[in-house]
C-alpha cells in the first residue's frame, strides 16, 4: 500500500460546474439560493455535488477581496455588523430585538458580527472583519448624535465605504431606518383614557431631551387631545424626571400631583418605568386603577396584580418584527433590490388594554 499523501486540491465552482455539465454562474447563484433565478432542484442538485466534493467557500474569500481592491465586480460576504449597546442584551427589550435580527439573518445565511461598542474605538481597534472589508452592511440602534461621527468615520476611514446602513427604532441621516409606530401609540393611549373619560393626563418622561420615539409619541397624545376639542396644554401635563431612572418617579410624582391635583391618568414612559409608577402611587395613598389609571409603552415588562397576573395596560411594540424586517430591508439593499438609501419602515403598534385602566372614579 502507498504511504503517498495526495495533495490538497482546492475545489472551485467551475469543477463543481463541469461535474454537473452547467454554467458556472448557475453554480454560483445555486450556491447563493438564488430562487429567483435558479429552481429548487438545481439548488439542491448543486448543493449536494458541492458537499461531496469538498467544496468550501471560504477558501475563496481571499481572492475574492482581492478582486475588489483591484476594481473587481463587488462581492458580497454574506456578513453583517450589530452596532448597538449589548450591556442590556439580558433585557427582554433588548433581547427581542436581537432574536428577530438573529433569526432574520439565519433565514439569509448571513453572519453577524456584534462585539462593537457605541461609540466606536479607534479605527485600528475595529475588528478585523472591518479592515478587511468584509462588512456587507450595519444594522444600528443608536442615538444618531452619538453614531453619527462613528458612521462618518467608517465611511472615510475603513474599506466600508458607502455601504447600506439600517437603523432601528431611531432615524439617522442618510441610513435606511426601521421603526415602531410611535405617533400611533401615543394617539392610541391617550384617545384610550380619554374614552374613558379621563380628561387631566400626566405624561411622565424620564428626559425632556428624549429622543425621536418619545417625541413622536407626545405628539401623538397631543392630537388625540385635540381631536376631542381639548387644549394639550391645559389637559396633558408633561412631566420630567432628572436624574437617575430608578427612583425618580418616587421623587417627582408626589410634587407633580400636587401642582396638577386633578390628574387621573398617568403615561408612563415605557413599562421599566410604569412598576415605578404604580410603587410611588401606592406610597401616595393612590390605588391603581380604582383612583388613577396606569398606561405603559412596549409590552415587555409585567405590573403584577396580587394573582400574579400582568395587570399593566399599554401600547405594544413589535420588536422582533422590527429586528426582523431591519435585517431583511438590509439584505436588501445588499443585493441591490432596494435602491433607495432612506427608506423607512413604519411598524404599527397595538394597545393592549388590562386592568390598570378604569373610568376616574368620579365617572365610574
Amino acid at each position: 500500500m502507498s504511504n503517498t499523501t495526495q495533495p490538497f486540491k482546492h475545489v472551485r465552482m467551475k469543477d463543481i460546474a463541469d461535474q454537473l455539465g452547467i454554467s458556472q454562474t448557475t453554480v454560483s447563484r445555486a450556491l447563493q439560493g438564488d430562487r429567483g433565478n435558479i429552481s429548487e432542484e438545481t439548488i439542491a442538485r448543486v448543493n449536494e455535488v458541492a458537499r461531496e466534493m469538498g467544496y468550501d467557500p471560504s477558501l475563496a474569500f481571499a481572492a475574492r477581496r482581492l478582486r475588489q481592491q483591484r476594481g473587481g465586480p463587488a462581492v458580497i460576504n454574506h456578513m453583517v455588523a450589530l452596532i448597538m449597546s449589548l450591556r442590556n442584551i439580558d433585557e427582554p427589550y433588548f433581547g427581542k430585538l436581537v432574536k428577530g435580527i438573529s433569526d432574520a439573518l439565519t433565514g439569509e445565511r448571513f453572519a453577524l458580527v456584534a462585539n462593537i461598542p457605541v461609540p466606536l474605538p479607534p479605527t485600528s481597534d475595529l475588528p478585523y472583519a472591518f479592515l478587511r472589508g468584509d462588512i456587507d452592511g450595519l444594522v444600528v440602534m443608536s442615538n444618531p448624535t452619538y453614531f453619527g461621527p462613528s458612521l462618518h468615520r467608517l465611511r472615510t476611514e475603513t474599506p466600508f465605504g458607502q455601504r447600506p446602513v439600517v437603523s432601528m427604532l431611531e432615524p439617522i441621516a442618510t441610513c435606511a431606518c426601521v421603526r415602531a409606530d410611535d405617533y400611533q401609540g401615543g394617539y392610541e393611549m391617550t384617545a384610550h383614557l380619554l374614552e374613558l373619560g379621563h380628561r387631566h393626563i400626566m405624561h411622565f418622561y424620564h428626559d425632556v431631551q428624549s429622543g425621536f420615539p418619545h417625541q413622536q409619541r407626545l405628539q401623538g397624545c397631543q392630537q388625540a387631545c385635540m381631536d376631542r376639542g381639548l387644549d394639550p396644554a391645559l389637559y396633558l401635563h408633561s412631566v420630567f424626571g432628572n436624574g437617575p431612572m430608578f427612583g425618580t418617579a418616587e421623587q417627582v410624582l408626589p410634587k407633580a400631583l400636587r401642582a396638577h391635583p386633578e390628574t387621573t391618568a398617568v403615561l408612563a414612559e415605557n413599562d421599566g418605568t410604569a412598576p415605578m409608577v404604580v410603587g410611588a402611587l401606592a406610597k401616595l395613598g393612590r390605588r391603581v386603577p380604582e383612583e388613577m389609571s396606569v398606561v405603559g409603552f412596549d409590552d415587555i415588562t409585567p405590573v403584577l396584580d396580587e394573582h400574579g397576573q400582568n395587570m399593566l395596560t399599554t401600547v405594544r411594540v413589535p420588536l422582533m418584527q422590527i429586528g426582523h424586517e431591519a435585517v431583511i430591508l438590509l439584505i436588501r439593499r445588499i443585493i441591490g433590490d432596494e435602491p433607495s438609501a432612506e427608506t423607512a419602515l413604519v411598524i404599527p403598534t397595538q394597545l393592549v388594554e388590562r386592568c390598570s385602566t378604569a373610568p376616574p372614579r368620579s365617572r365610574a
